[in-house]
Parts: C-alpha cells; structure tokens; sequence
C-alpha cells in the first residue's frame, strides 16, 4: 500500500470512485473536474497494486457542495478565506479501514495545509437520517474545533443540482454537521 499525493491524471479516477461511492451526478463531475483545473485542488491518494483504494480532497477557500450564502457569510466574517482550506472528498474502500489510513490521510493533508499557510480546516460532513456521521471521526484529533453547527437538511436541494444521494436517492433527508478546526501540527 502507497499513499502519495494527488496529481492531474487522478481525477477521472477520484470522479469515478466518488460518482461510485459518495455523491452522483453531472453535477459532481463538472464541478470536480473544474476544480481541479483551477490549480487549487490538492490531496492524497491510497494506492494497494496500482489501484486507487481511497484519497482525502481539499482546496483552498470557503466552499459548500450546496449554496448556503448564510453559513458562506457567518463563516467568512469569522475567518479569512485565504486561511481556510476546504474538505472536498473523502473516501477509504471498505477493505482499508479501520488501519488508521484515514487519518494518516488526513495528517498528511493537514501538514501540506500548514505549510501552504493554512490556519483553518472547514469540514462539512454528511449526517445520515439515522445520525451517523461516517466521516467525522478521522479529523476529530487533528485541531482545534473553533465553529461547528449541525444544519438538518442541508442537502435537500441535491436533485436541484443534479446530484443524488447515496444513502436517500433523489428525495435526501441527510444533514450536515459542519465544523471549522484551527489547525495545529503534531508537535502543538
């Protein structure tokens, strides 16, 4: 097993894992791929025989995978945008887990973070209508939590944009817990 970081040539395959495993839809792919083209996307990928088995997204900036322009403004007036790195994908195949490559995934990243001057990592994770947050519990050691606000129904207007949910279908229920962590280095 290999974890390096993401380059140009692996976004068809993380578009192609996250369109299999997290969200669907056009919608997801353009704004992926655009994204990536912009020269602000970055990560880190986990590789077992040449094959892709997991990778943790971020870019630079305040951003939703839905408009929210309240949470955008209340988060933006309490920190600059120019510090903030923003969680985009995060995915670790079934076969991985529970080895610690999630958060070796999100070490590596935070410590890419920081040397980019980044002094905040915005998270916004997914919260099943069962309550279950898949994703939160990689990222709880790695910061400082200075905002978090769980928002019912935060994806609901997924169909709106062409997207559908992996766990509602069209019709999604699911909330958003999202969470701004102060960055800190292991050595803090």
């Amino acid at each position: 097993m290999e974890i390096s970081p993401i380059t140009s040539d692996d976004i068809t395959q993380i578009i192609s894992l996250t369109m299999e495993h997290l969200t669907r839809g056009d919608y997801v792919a353009d704004m992926m791929s655009q994204s990536a083209q912009s020269g602000n996307y970055f990560g880190f990928k986990v590789e077992e025989d040449g094959e892709m088995k997991g990778f943790l997204t971020y870019k630079r900036g305040i951003e939703f995978t839905l408009p929210h322009p309240e949470m955008l403004e209340e988060i933006s007036s309490r920190f600059p945008e120019k510090e903030v790195f923003t969680g985009d994908s995060f995915y670790v195949d079934s076969s991985l887990r529970r080895r610690g490559i999630g958060r070796e995934l999100m070490r590596l990243s935070r410590d890419r973070m920081l040397q980019q001057g980044g002094r905040y990592f915005l998270e916004e994770m997914w919260v099943y209508p069962d309550g279950k947050i898949p994703a939160k519990s990689p990222t709880d050691n790695f910061g400082e939590t200075v905002y978090e606000r769980l928002v019912p129904g935060f994806y609901r207007e997924l169909h709106r944009y062409g997207m559908c949910c992996p766990v509602c279908g069209e019709d999604c229920r699911c909330g958003a817990f999202v969470r701004v962590l102060e960055l800190k280095g292991d050595s803090e």
